[in-house]
């Protein structure tokens, strides 16, 4: 009977592994690591997601999808083709008109954060800097809680739980990015004239087969704002859980 047993035993498991590999290659689903604070803090950098391309993707998902970057070298006519993965909540699907409203975003005139657990900045006076607990300023060792400006204030990355924990402690006042150079990037494939900033822009109407995709961390993400509309035959698989 226990040789019976270790034997069906075996045949579940080596039928679970091929399910497992064949379902890997197949793209149903496939298992990542996190290395960068991104989509903080929903999904922390360090972290472990599992995706599947059976899964539509719809507002407020997480997807994977592949971009190709193409670099020039240092002579004419050479270029490197790098194929990459990234990993961004969707915003936008086909069709959709999107606006960014001093750091709010807005989707057919929706608030579309209303109900996220967002990392956002916020500025606080020199004075109120010793008011921020040790332990807030130094828990996450890939996200910089707090930097001191060249001013009289500084600038505090707090989620839901700290801006609750301080907001009765100092003045917070939310920090709006308004850097439309060239340098920064934002939006420049869009238009090179644009004066579009990470906090502020639109409206922008999603074109056909494309999607826009944006970070959780809304001030540490090379996303949609800078990298354009993602065509969603590239999106790869949804996430289906996280570890």
């Amino acid at each position: 009977m226990k040789k019976k047993l270790i034997v069906a035993a075996a045949i579940v498991c080596s039928i679970l592994v091929a399910g497992l590999v064949a379902g890997r290659i197949l793209g149903f689903w496939q298992f990542f690591s996190i290395p960068a604070p991104s989509n903080e803090p929903t999904i922390k950098a360090g972290s472990h997601i599992i995706i599947s391309n059976l899964k539509k993707p719809v507002h407020y998902s997480f997807v994977v999808f592949s971009s190709r970057v193409t670099d020039s070298m240092s002579f004419p006519g050479a270029e490197i083709i790098q194929h990459s993965q990234y990993f961004f909540r969707l915003c936008g699907l086909p069709g959709d008109v999107l606006q960014m409203k001093n750091g709010t975003l807005f989707v057919n005139n929706k608030n579309f954060d209303i109900d996220l657990n967002l990392n956002q900045e916020y500025k606080i006076a020199n004075t109120d800097a010793d008011k921020i607990d040790r332990e807030d300023v130094y828990a996450n060792k890939y996200v910089a809680q707090l930097s001191y400006t060249t001013g009289d204030s500084v600038i505090v990355t707090f989620d839901n739980t700290l801006k609750n924990k301080y907001r009765e402690k100092v003045n917070l006042v939310p920090f709006v990015m308004d850097d439309t150079s060239s340098r920064s990037g934002v939006f420049k494939w869009f238009a090179k004239t644009s004066t579009w900033g990470v906090d502020n822009f639109g409206p922008l109407t999603i074109p056909a087969s494309h999607c826009f995709v944006m970070g959780d961390n809304r001030h540490n993400a090379l996303d949609s704002r800078y990298t354009g509309f993602i065509p969603l035959k590239d999106i790869t698989g949804v996430v289906i859980y996280k570890y």
